[in-house]
């Protein structure tokens, strides 16, 4: 269990877990919907260990996949909504996964749907896969144990000093390492994700000013991007403290 759901319904019930263009979840919203959606899984036959794939979108519903997917104790591979089908079909293939869940709807890959998540060097299942770019290399998936992420949630937390009252931009793509470490250190601490409406710099710093955030994490391309095409009429960044 990589978040404890009792705990995050108790301590932040009325806090608002994450922000969307039009949307909001709350930590009590969250917590209820993943137990519904953990019930869905469950019926289609996904259970504990078994290997499923997610497309990812920057919604409330991913979030809510997610989460659940973790607590139900099915290792996945997150993949891009960007991404065409056959990728998406391989990329499943490749991790071996009886599922290909979209929208909360999980389909039969074809695959073995028994295959279990193999254990880490620390004994204990991987619950995650991300796919690499292949910049270095060819593309391959990395595995991830419960213990690796929980170590990288704590360390994202100690490295970025996330609090309680802050609130997080969510710029880079769920699927992406950085931006799921970040939203599950962030629920961890019942700290807050605000989603901008697309990752245009322009977008980025109006978000940030509308919705008061205190933590901007992005990729180098995006603050260059930010410092290239910034404009007088663009709102400041008073509010962000990291």
């Amino acid at each position: 269990m990589t978040l404890d759901l009792d705990v995050l319904g108790a301590r932040f019930a009325g806090r608002t877990a994450a922000v969307f263009p039009g949307e909001a979840l709350t930590y009590a919203g969250l917590v209820d919907r993943v137990g519904v959606r953990i019930g869905e899984f469950r019926a289609r036959g996904i259970e504990r260990g078994q290997r499923t794939a997610l497309v990812c979108n920057q919604d409330a519903d991913t979030i809510v996949s997610i989460v659940a997917l973790l607590e139900l104790g099915s290792a996945f591979l997150p993949i891009g909504h960007v991404a065409p089908a056959p990728d998406r079909s391989r990329l499943a293939a490749a991790f071996r996964a009886g599922w290909l869940i979209e929208d909360g709807q999980p389909t039969p890959t074809g695959c073995d749907s028994a295959a279990k998540a193999e254990r880490g060097p620390e004994g204990d299942p991987e619950v995650l896969a991300l796919a690499s770019s292949g910049s270095t290399g060819r593309p391959k998936l990395a595995l991830i144990s419960g213990s690796q992420l929980r170590f990288r949630m704590k360390q994202k937390c100690s490295s970025h000093d996330i609090r309680r009252d802050d609130r997080s931009l969510a710029a880079f793509p769920l699927e992406h390492a950085g931006g799921l470490q970040l939203l599950l250190a962030s629920l961890s601490q019942g700290a807050g994700l605000v989603f901008p409406p697309s990752a245009h710099p322009r977008s980025v710093v109006r978000t940030c000013a509308a919705e008061g955030v205190t933590l901007l994490h992005g990729s180098a391309m995006l603050f260059d991007l930010m410092v290239r095409s910034r404009r007088a009429d663009w709102p400041g960044l008073d509010g962000v403290r990291f």
